[in-house]
């Protein structure tokens, strides 16, 4: 399900990999609307995947993964949140985490505890180009 709500949008899909182009197209959408180049759009779109699938890797079995996107004219703000285990964590070591990195232009991996639940938030800005 998708909510959009002025010029933000969240989507909660269950963590499985067919979900990830439901996933990219609610954003991609979202930024289209915000009249974003199709390049920052495109950078946006990979980053997404790429975040998606590693939080997909950690998930527990049977949980649901929430997207968290707000358009700024400066730019975007995005989360990505799931359930995930207790000794699992994302790596963020190799080559696609550092395009992530190199696409955004601030990441951060955080874990938080809510009771026995330990959720995975995976936060990312990107600036918009000017031209």
């Amino acid at each position: 399900m998708a909510v959009v709500i002025d010029n933000s949008v969240e989507i909660t899909v269950p963590a499985c990999q067919r979900q990830v182009p439901i996933v990219r197209e609610v954003a991609h959408r979202a930024l289209l609307l915000e009249d974003w180049m199709l390049d920052d759009i495109a950078d946006v779109d990979l980053v997404i995947d790429e975040i998606c699938a590693r939080v997909m890797a950690v998930a527990e079995p049977a949980v649901r993964l929430t997207l968290a996107l707000t358009a700024y004219e400066e730019g975007v703000a995005g989360q990505v949140m799931c359930r995930v285990g207790d000794e699992i964590d994302i790596n963020t070591e190799d080559f696609g985490w550092q395009m992530v990195v190199s696409m955004t232009d601030g990441r951060a991996v955080d874990y938080v505890m809510d009771g026995s639940v330990r959720r995975v938030m995976v936060g990312f800005v990107k600036r918009r180009s000017c031209c």
